[in-house]
């Protein structure tokens, strides 16, 4: 079927357009960041940072040292390189390296006497050569990297022994807006195209075997290092987040004469004369030779020093997230995090499943310590890459929250980092999945957390059946933000407008992944029954807005497209939409409906009742712990054993007609029976009252810091042993399996 698709009317927010100048400008990203103390760290540094600096724009130049200095990698030597500057600008250039004693000040002129002008190539050999450490980045001086480039980067190379460089996805900005999503792989690309910019990091020794970069090639000296590492059989990777800013300008013919379009053809036509080993010989990804699933190896240490913009008072906080998804718990996630940072928490992000990561900027938004595992490395390598992120941070407080790898990792973090205090959060059990998903992990991990939050009193009393310690879980409701999610009819008047409706339409919320658990083609046959129904009797017709995807959508459409035309204009498909605008799809709506086979209590079912919409749903888990049947929405029952066993209903079955007609009588009676809609929407927005999100932040955060002086004053320091080490690398192997068979 042809779904409605609209935009929204923006708000404030540099993420809700792809193409917002604000989303190519570099300064939101450092908004907050503490800057590093400007007498440098006293520890050896692993990484060089390289820069040319040929009469420079000192302004640019400042903004370059700026985001050097704020590096979550501190210990680098910055090397700058005065190419045969002016006079003056040769002042401005050493004034500036004397901002930190980690930058190096260099003048082209004593080690080249003989030359008589500036070489961009022959610059940065010269700092190469000069650099003490075995990783060399380059910059140019009026380029900008993001706070975590240097530490992600060296990571990769850390955990990708036979990779020799590592560059990233770009955002261009100045001159030209846009944002470079491409790889070095394969790396077949080179022979006609430059797709990476000279900001990346390489082993030293790999660099240097090669000769370093050209300095005959006037503006294309990247493209020819990269197909001179090509030819040396030598290749590396891409991570893909976009961590450096390259400035565009209106044309480079004025500062590099190959770089025209007839130099560009030239050094086309040119690529296998000059290299004739890639004719039919091109390196392979390193990342596509995998890893030693079944090797036990010490974990290994980068060397990063402590992360200076966490040397202060405040309390800090790892959180160990599946992913950063459009999803209840998601939402969850984000505003504990923003209710904590309020609090004063220092927080870093780690996520340990493979995700496009569509709130990805979201979470930024609270921090920009945000680690995506799998850009980082293979499954393997989860477990190194966390021991050294943590290394480097020294947290207070560790939190698992959905996460099979996180628990997976526990026993081994809890010795090797005693000083932390450890603990969960779940939402909801999944009998039908690891013997009740992650909970089960909670129960089974006890002895290894210092507290357990649990999102209702049922899972609480469900953990404690298998066996969990009752004094050791706490119930956190998740509640609802009251001073951002709240009635507002001059909001919902604009966004119903913009999805083509009147004030009087009756609208149905369907917000969640399309996935089983959400029931989604009981939700069709659902959509169809009361559309019907309703067009049958001439009655107003019911709106239905759908906000998600999912793997199940094109099975809900064929649903959808048995419907006759005019009424296939009443479901509105909008996508999944960014954390800022799923408000105007809730105030928007009157009735919010989720058929779940199992939750714990939606977070979207607290946002609903927020702004007076009416609840639809299953009576199953722990939502009658918020919705009350006939008061604040109407909840049917489920089947015990299919809901207990995570397991939908069979399309089609007696059970699953009886479902349709029992949701959608409810429906149909909320469109059509004003009063007792009112009646309940204005309960719905009573009762909520008592789930405020800051009641549910203020007990997680006085917990935490209790939990931590309790560990600091009893726990010790001790090296984990082979055995800890061994079961943290068997789950890690397990789940790398199940990853390559499919099965997962």
């Amino acid at each position: 079927m042809d779904s409605f698709h609209f935009n929204w009317v923006p708000t404030p927010s540099v993420f809700s357009s792809e193409d917002a100048a604000e989303s190519y400008d570099p300064k939101w990203i450092f908004q907050g960041i503490k800057k590093n103390a400007l007498d440098g760290v006293r520890a050896l540094p692993v990484v060089s940072i390289v820069t040319p600096a040929h009469n420079p724009d000192i302004k640019l130049f400042r903004e370059t040292t700026e985001c050097l200095l704020v590096q979550s990698l501190t210990n680098w030597e910055w090397l700058v390189v005065n190419d045969f500057s002016t006079p003056d600008s040769s002042k401005e250039i050493e004034e500036m390296t004397k901002l930190d004693s980690r930058i190096v000040y260099i003048d082209a002129k004593e080690y080249y006497q003989k030359a008589i002008r500036s070489n961009v190539g022959r610059a940065r050999n010269l700092g190469t050569q000069l650099s003490t450490t075995d990783f060399v980045f380059f910059v140019d001086s009026d380029d900008i990297i993001d706070p975590n480039a240097l530490e992600k980067m060296l990571f990769y190379l850390h955990v990708h022994p036979s990779a020799h460089f590592v560059n990233s996805h770009v955002v261009g900005f100045g001159a030209q807006h846009y944002k470079w999503r491409r790889s070095v792989n394969p790396s077949t690309i080179f022979a006609t195209e430059n797709v990476a910019t000279i900001m990346a990091l390489h082993r030293k020794d790999s660099l240097m075997k090669l000769g370093g970069f050209s300095d005959r090639v006037e503006g294309l000296e990247d493209w020819d290092t990269w197909l001179k590492y090509a030819n040396a059989g030598m290749w590396g990777g891409t991570i893909p987040e976009l961590l450096v800013w390259y400035r565009r300008r209106e044309t480079h013919m004025d500062r590099w004469n190959d770089f025209g379009p007839e130099g560009i053809k030239s050094f086309i036509s040119s690529v296998y004369e000059r290299y004739p080993k890639l004719e039919n010989n091109w390196p392979e990804d390193p990342n596509s030779s995998g890893g030693d699933t079944f090797s036990l190896e010490p974990i290994k240490y980068a060397g990063i020093a402590p992360h200076r913009s966490f040397a202060s008072s405040s309390k800090h906080l790892l959180v160990i997230f599946p992913w950063l998804v459009l999803g209840g718990a998601d939402r969850f996630n984000l505003i504990l995090l923003k209710g904590l940072k309020k609090r004063g928490w220092e927080i870093t992000i780690l996520t340990t499943i493979a995700s496009d990561n569509p709130w990805y900027e979201f979470f930024r938004e609270v921090t920009n310590d945000v680690f995506i595992l799998s850009n980082l490395g293979g499954s393997t390598s989860f477990l190194e890459l966390t021991c050294n992120i943590m290394s480097a941070r020294q947290f207070d407080a560790v939190m698992i929250s959905n996460s099979f790898l996180g628990y997976a990792m526990l026993p081994y973090l809890r010795e090797a980092f005693p000083q932390a205090a450890f603990f969960d959060y779940n939402h909801m059990e999944e009998e039908g999945w690891r013997h009740g998903g992650h909970p089960r992990s909670g129960v089974a991990s006890q002895p290894q957390l210092d507290l357990s939050f649990v999102a209702s009193v049922h899972l609480k009393e469900w953990m404690v059946e298998k066996g969990a310690d009752e004094k050791k879980i706490e119930v956190a409701y998740v509640g609802v933000d009251l001073s951002l999610w709240r009635e507002d009819t001059k909001r919902r008047i604009l966004a119903r407008k913009t999805l083509g409706l009147n004030a009087y339409d009756k609208v149905v919320l369907y917000s969640c992944r399309f996935v089983d658990q959400k029931q989604p083609l009981l939700f069709a046959e659902v959509v169809k029954a009361v559309l019907l129904q309703q067009d049958r009797k001439g009655e107003s017709l019911t709106y239905f807005l759908l906000v998600g995807s999912g793997a199940m959508e094109k099975d809900m459409n064929k649903i959808f497209a048995t419907l006759p035309r005019r009424l296939q204009a009443c479901i509105i498909h909008v996508g999944p939409l960014p954390y800022d605008k799923m408000y105007d799809a809730t105030v928007a709506s009157d009735i919010n409906f989720l058929p779940s086979i199992m939750e714990g209590i939606p977070t979207t079912f607290f946002e609903a009742m927020s702004v007076g919409n009416v609840i639809v749903g299953a009576d199953v888990g722990a939502i009658s712990e918020l919705v009350r049947n006939e008061e604040t929405g109407i909840l049917i029952q489920p089947d015990k054993e299919l809901s207990r066993l995570g397991k939908p209903f069979a399309q089609g079955s007696d059970l699953f007609n009886d479902k349709v007609e029992e949701y959608s009588s409810a429906i149909v009676r909320l469109s059509k029976d004003r009063g007792a809609f009112d009646r309940m929407s204005e309960a719905a927005v009573s009762r909520i009252q008592k789930f405020s999100t800051d009641v549910m932040t203020d007990l997680i955060d006085e917990r935490m810091r209790i939990m931590i002086d309790n560990v600091q004053r009893a726990r010790k320091l001790d090296v984990p042993n082979e055995r800890v080490l061994n079961i943290a690398l068997e789950s890690f192997r397990m789940a790398a399996i199940v990853d390559r068979s499919g099965a997962g």
